[in-house]
């Protein structure tokens, strides 16, 4: 595993909430970690969730975090800054491969049934 904490790029992102009326929350302090992917933290809890860039605002680095999909909760009960922990947290998953984290984080740190879906299901179903 390498011990180096990777420089990932800084992102704002819009977080908005469907359910409640001109509810959201702007994000400062996320990072893009591959195209559509950033890690973000909000309410003390670290998430990796799928985003959607905003071309109208003129600001390459303005994204939307896309509701529809799933998110994962790398973190919760965070109080430490977003700008420290984030990179210690990509830096731990670009070290392992999806079997240990599966086994050594997932089914030992998290007590809930996880409904992967490792195989899609054929598309005339």
């Amino acid at each position: 595993m390498k011990n180096d904490i990777p420089i990932l790029e800084r992102v704002t992102l819009l977080y908005v909430y469907e359910e409640e009326e001109q509810h959201y929350d702007m994000i400062h302090d996320a990072y893009l970690i591959k195209p559509y992917y950033a890690v973000y933290k909000l309410d003390q809890s670290i998430y990796l969730g799928k985003v959607l860039q905003i071309y109208q605002t003129g600001l390459k680095k303005f994204f939307v975090v896309d509701t529809d999909t799933s998110r994962i909760t790398l973190a919760q009960n965070e109080t430490r800054a977003a700008e420290l922990v984030i990179p210690q947290i990509v830096a731990k998953l670009m070290g392992r491969e999806v079997l240990d984290w599966l086994t050594l984080d997932v089914m030992h740190h998290m007590n809930s049934v996880f409904d992967f879906q490792v195989i899609s299901p054929p598309d005339d179903m």
